[in-house]
C-alpha cells in the first residue's frame, strides 16, 4: 500500500529470512501479474526484493463508505470501521442463533477461518479473521470468539473482497456498558502468522495481468 491504492499478493514465496525483514515501514518492490479473482485484484506469480524508502499507512475511517459504491475505491487498503453491531452468524445444532461460524458455513472447528456478521445503518456485512493469517492463538482470533450478538465494536482490517466486501480483520474493540471503558483487544501484525507483514507494507512494480510481459511501471509503498 502507498498514497495511492494497494493490493493483495496472493501466495507470494518469502523466505524466513526475509520475512523477518518486513517491518513497519519496509518497502518493497515486486514483480508479477496483476489479475482479479471474484471482485479482488491481486498480484499473482510475484517476486520481490527490498528497496529504499520508507512509508507506514494509517488506516483509514471506512464506516461511512459501508453499502456505498466508493468503497470498492480504497479496496485492500488498511481501514477502521466504528460502531457496528455484532449479528447473527448463524444457528448452532440447536436451532440458537451464535456469533460466530467456524468457516464460511460453520463447517468447521476451532482453528479455521471466524466469520462473523456485523450491521451499521441497517445493513448487515460479513466479516472474517482468516485464520492462516491470524491463528488461534492471535489476540484477534480469541477476541472475535468472545464476541455476543447485540454487541457494539469497533474493527480494524484490510478491505478485502470476494462477491463484495469481506473485511480481513485483524483487530476488535468491544464497547462495554456506559461509564466504562473500551476494552481493547487487538492483533499485532507479528502475532498473525502468514502475509500480513507483506501485504501491509509493500511498493509494486506491476505486469498487466492480460499481456503478460506488459512493463505498467506503477510503484506503491506502504
Amino acid at each position: 500500500q502507498d498514497e495511492d491504492g494497494a493490493y493483495f499478493l496472493y501466495n507470494m514465496a518469502c523466505s524466513e529470512e526475509d520475512y523477518e525483514k518486513l517491518v513497519p515501514g519496509a518497502t518493497i518492490q515486486v514483480t508479477g501479474y496483476k489479475t482479479e479473482w471474484s471482485g479482488e485484484v491481486e498480484i499473482i506469480d510475484a517476486t520481490f526484493e527490498f528497496v529504499d524508502g520508507e512509508f507506514i499507512a494509517e488506516p483509514f475511517d471506512a464506516t461511512e463508505l459501508l453499502g456505498k459504491d466508493e468503497l470498492i475505491d480504497h479496496q485492500n487498503q488498511l481501514a477502521t470501521f466504528k460502531g457496528l453491531t455484532v449479528e447473527p452468524a448463524g444457528k448452532d445444532a440447536d436451532g440458537n442463533d451464535v456469533a460466530l461460524l467456524y468457516n464460511w458455513d460453520g463447517s468447521g472447528s476451532e482453528g479455521d477461518d471466524l466469520y462473523f456478521n456485523v450491521s451499521y445503518n441497517g445493513q448487515t456485512y460479513s466479516f472474517v479473521v482468516e485464520s492462516y493469517l491470524c491463528d488461534a492463538s492471535s489476540d484477534v482470533y480469541a477476541a472475535v470468539k468472545a464476541l455476543e450478538i447485540g454487541q457494539t465494536i469497533d474493527a480494524e482490517g484490510f478491505l478485502y473482497w470476494y462477491e463484495g466486501v469481506n473485511p480481513h480483520i485483524t483487530s476488535v474493540t468491544v464497547a462495554l456498558l456506559p461509564g466504562t471503558q473500551k476494552r481493547p483487544v487487538r492483533s499485532r501484525a507479528a502475532s498473525c502468522p502468514g502475509r500480513y507483514r507483506s501485504f501491509l507494507f509493500l511498493s509494486f512494480d506491476i505486469l498487466d495481468g492480460h499481456a503478460p510481459g506488459a512493463a505498467l511501471g506503477h510503484e506503491y509503498r506502504a
